[in-house]
């Protein structure tokens, strides 16, 4: 029996970053054939194309800088944990990740994992701008897929038009906080949750009975 997992994330979220990092080590405890599918959620679906500086950018969203720098400090200790090395005072622009969807949707399955993880890797440890469109080639490259498909895919008004359409999707399904992971279409897992709950959700979605007692359809 195959395990299906649709991932609903954006590039902009830590969270995703760990989510990500903990379902990679869920599914290598996984025995059997599985498939990861990654779907576009917009955190912040209105800043400007080319991206809004960094922290001026939290303190209008947020207020208090002070606890955001707290929060920051501890998704740094979360990722070391996972190989991660969230590098915060690097980053200096807040980008606009509808053009790293378009990217992640126009890239076959197997590429779609390495460009995903490029493209967290780039902005959240190396602060890159992952607005700017040379920046976006340039990390499609590193992930196997062609400079010439990945430019075709970012001036094809389709593409765009593809990824507001699959984040309305995803809405209608009930997906739009991230990371949500979504199970063979019958168990929701909903943000960053630790390796031994994936492995239980993964039970219940293959056979209907975990190995411990039963989640709720949706865990939290």
């Amino acid at each position: 029996m195959s395990l299906q997992v649709d991932v609903v994330s954006d590039i902009v979220c830590p969270w995703c970053y760990i989510g990500k990092r903990r379902l990679r080590g869920a599914m290598t405890r996984l025995q059997g054939p599985s498939v990861v599918r990654w779907h576009p959620m917009q955190l912040y679906p209105d800043v400007p194309a080319k991206g809004a500086d960094f922290e001026p950018f939290l303190e209008q969203r947020f207020g208090d800088l002070a606890g955001v720098h707290s929060v920051m400090r501890q998704l740094t200790a979360t990722g070391t944990d996972l190989g991660i090395a969230f590098d915060f005072e690097n980053i200096k622009r807040v980008p606009n990740t509808l053009d790293a969807h378009r990217l992640v949707y126009s890239a076959g399955t197997q590429q779609q994992d390495q460009l995903i993880e490029s493209l967290f890797s780039g902005f959240f440890e190396h602060g890159l701008d992952i607005s700017d469109r040379d920046v976006l080639v340039s990390l499609a490259e590193q992930s196997g897929i062609e400079g010439g498909l990945a430019h075709k895919a970012l001036n094809d008004e389709r593409t765009r038009e593809a990824v507001l359409s699959e984040q309305e999707r995803m809405k209608q399904l009930g997906l739009s906080g991230v990371p949500s992971f979504l199970l063979n279409r019958r168990l929701s897992v909903s943000g960053a949750q630790d390796t031994d709950t994936l492995i239980q959700a993964f039970d219940y979605a293959l056979f209907g009975l975990p190995q411990k007692d039963s989640p709720p359809p949706v865990l939290h």
